[in-house]
């Protein structure tokens, strides 16, 4: 994951803490977005992925201190296909993939596979384990979990955040779902008033899940946080048009806000028949509320490789 132009901008960013007004912390903070490349091959059992995960963490701390690692949207989905030959659906469409997994597994639909084989507790192992190694906080993408609520046991698409200890710091559930998830999946949405911010060494951090970004609502909840993050998995090939609705995700919400980062952090990659792209970044929106401009301080210059995005929060 080349990035030739990381240490001109941590310069920038430096200088523009010193001398551009911004008045830093007394501790530094950085957090970094991880714009994964996932493939059949990469869930073929746990030690496979943990590997992975692991040499990609190694690569971002080897540009200094990382205090935060951020992984996209259904980044743990794909544990619950561990160890179950998932490598064999290379090839085969959606509909193929769908028919064979509940052939094999008894199952009804994939709503109740998913329940069956919750990947949460897959999730606090891998993520867990990995955060306590190096140290630093994960956001491990999202799973779906099984979660009990008005209609009995349901669904959930849900973030997880991990501790430099490995310990869960905050779960929070999708709230406005895609087609996909609910006719396909059968995901069940979260709740807007349950979620809240988190504070990652000082810092005030707020998560939206992918489609969750595009609904202002959310500017009440993250009006006064350090750092947005957007976490998603965009099911489209991104051209004109998904560059225009990528700046109305983001990028729309901060110029509502004031001295807010933001940081979107994609999937990438392919499964079935289905393939996700769209570029990781870092902005900042500037000049007086209404008017305000966006920045971007990091973007990846591939929508389809894995790569990192970097930023220090103020």
């Amino acid at each position: 994951m080349p990035r030739p132009g990381l240490t001109v901008f941590m310069c920038v960013l430096l200088f523009y803490g010193i001398f551009g007004g911004i008045v830093l912390a007394d501790e530094s903070f950085y957090a970094a977005g991880i714009q994964l490349e996932i493939s059949p091959g990469l869930y073929a059992d746990e030690e496979t992925f943990s590997a992975h995960a692991a040499d990609l963490i190694e690569e971002v701390l080897a540009e200094g201190e990382v205090d935060l690692v951020v992984f996209p949207e259904y980044t743990g989905v794909f544990f619950a296909f561990f160890n179950l030959g998932i490598e064999r659906l290379e090839g085969k469409t959606l509909a193929e993939g769908i028919r064979y997994l509940l052939r094999h597994t008894e199952t009804a639909g994939l709503k109740e596979y998913f329940l069956l084989y919750p990947a949460e507790e897959t999730m606090n192992r891998v993520w867990g384990n990995l955060a306590r190694s190096f140290g630093v906080a994960i956001l491990g993408g999202t799973c779906f979990a099984a979660a009990d609520g008005r209609s009995g046991r349901e669904l959930r698409n849900r973030a997880v955040l991990y501790d430099g200890d490995g310990e869960v710091l905050y779960r929070q559930d999708k709230v406005y779902l895609t087609s996909f998830e609910t006719d396909i999946i059968g995901i069940d949405p979260g709740s807007l008033q349950a979620a809240r911010t988190v504070s990652i060494r000082g810092r005030k951090v707020g998560i939206s899940i992918c489609r969750d970004t595009f609904f202002s609502p959310w500017e009440k909840k993250f009006f006064d946080v350090d750092l947005w993050i957007d976490i998603k998995a965009n099911g489209e090939v991104f051209d004109a048009r998904q560059r225009e609705v990528f700046r109305r995700a983001l990028p729309e919400r901060l110029q509502n806000l004031t001295d807010t980062l933001g940081m979107t952090v994609c999937l990438n990659g392919g499964f079935l028949d289905l393939r996700w792209e769209g570029p990781s970044s870092v902005v900042s929106a500037d000049g007086p509320p209404g008017a305000r401009s966006v920045t971007y301080l990091d973007r990846a210059e591939s929508v389809r490789e894995e790569t990192f995005v970097i930023t220090a929060v103020p």
